[in-house]
């Protein structure tokens, strides 16, 4: 036994066209060389399908951790973005990578803000190590914001202490164009930050 806080830190794999997804090289990076010694750290790849991570989602949230970081690419995000809501929209335009793809919008849209997490305190944490960031009320309709809506909806549900959130990252650097780019070193740099923020 150990009395570590639990932090678990999660990214998708490979969806659409994005075969070589930046999440997943931040997550094995992170990984490799880890989130500082007083954490227990715990590192997923999920699948990009809407089943699969509900499965996840609730598995690694049996544990109990102190905190979960979700981590997804966006080419649209121009800087770090750290996500406030998530709903229960999901694309009728972009199948899942199991091939699932909604035929029809929720009868009745419904959407969870994160009430656990003082997101100007974490932008201010990453600001003063030189790392953009910014805070969006809109996680977007594909899996990456039903994985963030799974866990707030679990959190909420349930009562868990977890503190979670969802991070969309921009493009790598030197890798495909996108509204924004950053390096690598600094994009583990900020999930490592939050992770280990959210576990105090």
């Amino acid at each position: 036994m150990t009395d570590k806080p639990l932090v678990v830190v999660t990214a998708f794999g490979a969806f659409l066209d994005v075969r070589d997804n930046p999440a997943e090289l931040v997550l094995r990076t992170l990984k490799i060389e880890g989130l500082g010694d007083d954490v227990t750290a715990q590192f997923e790849l999920l699948d990009t399908a809407y089943s699969s991570v509900s499965r996840r989602i609730a598995d690694l949230l049996a544990q109990r951790p102190a905190a979960l970081v979700m981590i997804g690419y966006s080419r649209h995000a121009a800087t770090l973005t750290l996500e406030r809501r998530a709903t229960n929209r999901r694309s009728l335009e972009h199948p899942d990578e199991a091939g699932f793809l909604p035929h029809a919008p929720p009868e009745r849209e419904v959407a969870l803000d994160n009430r656990g997490i003082d997101f100007a305190k974490l932008v201010d944490a990453l600001a003063a190590r030189g790392i953009s960031a910014e805070v969006s009320d809109d996680a977007g309709d594909y899996v990456c914001n039903h994985c963030y809506f799974e866990a707030l909806g679990a959190i909420i549900g349930v009562g868990l202490m977890t503190r979670a959130v969802f991070v969309h990252i921009p493009a790598l650097e030197g890798g495909e164009l996108g509204a924004g780019t950053m390096p690598l070193a600094r994009m583990v740099e900020a999930v490592r930050l939050i992770a280990r923020e959210l576990a105090r």
